[in-house]
């Protein structure tokens, strides 16, 4: 009697598992980060649903939908002056209705919130924040601070 040889759609399903699991490990070994995680699941997901079976699904979609981490949109600006470099961060949480703006304070090197632009009250508060942050940064640049990473 010959082995019987796996079907396309167990095939598939095995490869999709050893996927999950290759990611998992890259996150938990921190190679990747949440973010990265979950774009490789949605990635993974958009290739598969529909071709897979729905355990293998609900595995996948686990790390595509499990995120308890705050990503952030930052940008580190600089300018030379009479008191030494300058330093202004311009942050804001991706999804969030918020932009956040930050200068150095002290001789420590330590940060703190110089002002909070919040958008809760726009028709589209991401939108807003995201367009607010495109706007303080391109005002910035015109006062003549440099990105740290153009």
């Amino acid at each position: 009697m010959e082995p019987r040889l796996p079907t396309l759609k167990e095939e598939l399903d095995r490869k999709v598992l050893d996927a999950v699991e290759a990611i998992l490990w890259r996150l938990e070994s921190k190679q990747i980060n949440q973010a990265q995680a979950s774009e490789a699941a949605n990635a993974l997901f958009t290739a598969t649903a529909g071709l897979i079976d729905r355990e293998v699904l609900n595995v996948m979609c686990a790390i595509r939908d499990h995120d308890e981490t705050e990503y952030v949109e930052r940008e580190v600006l600089t300018k030379p002056g009479a008191m030494g470099t300058g330093v202004t961060i311009i942050e804001r949480p991706v999804g969030a209705a918020v932009v956040r703006l930050m200068s150095k304070l002290g001789h420590d090197g330590s940060f703190g919130v110089n002002k909070i632009y919040r958008f809760d009250d726009a028709q589209h508060p991401a939108e807003a924040a995201f367009d607010a942050k495109t706007a303080l940064l391109n005002r910035m640049k015109t006062l003549g601070w440099s990105p740290l990473c153009p």
